[in-house]
């Protein structure tokens, strides 16, 4: 896994990221080593979205920077979508290509 860029995006400043954790934890319908992962690979997100919380690379980056398959990169957004931290879109112009925003709990002050 290539070094990730650090977390200095305001979005990663203001993430309840126990409260994450806790939701992923909560899909229990699915193995705890899946759950780690994908829970590793959200973090790892925070360093690869723009102003709009929306991840900029395609799926062939993550899966070079994460190491991960598109059967696997499929099931951490399928559980990151149920527990209500991504959102996906379909790409308007091309149809092809899914975005994922990021939509993590925040802190309360």
């Amino acid at each position: 896994m290539k070094a990730p860029k650090p977390l200095v995006h305001p979005l990663a400043r203001e993430t309840d990221f126990y409260g994450a954790w806790v939701a992923v934890e909560a899909a229990d319908s699915y193995p705890a080593q899946t759950r780690a992962r994908a829970f590793a690979l959200w973090v790892g997100l925070f360093g690869r979205i723009g102003d709009d919380h929306i991840v900029t690379d395609n799926f062939e980056e993550i899966a070079e920077l994460f190491e991960v398959t598109r059967p696997t990169w499929q099931t951490y957004r399928k559980l990151l979508s149920e527990a209500g931290l991504i959102e996906q879109r379909r790409s308007t112009d091309r149809g092809r290509r899914t975005f994922v925003k990021l939509c993590p709990p925040r802190i309360e002050a």
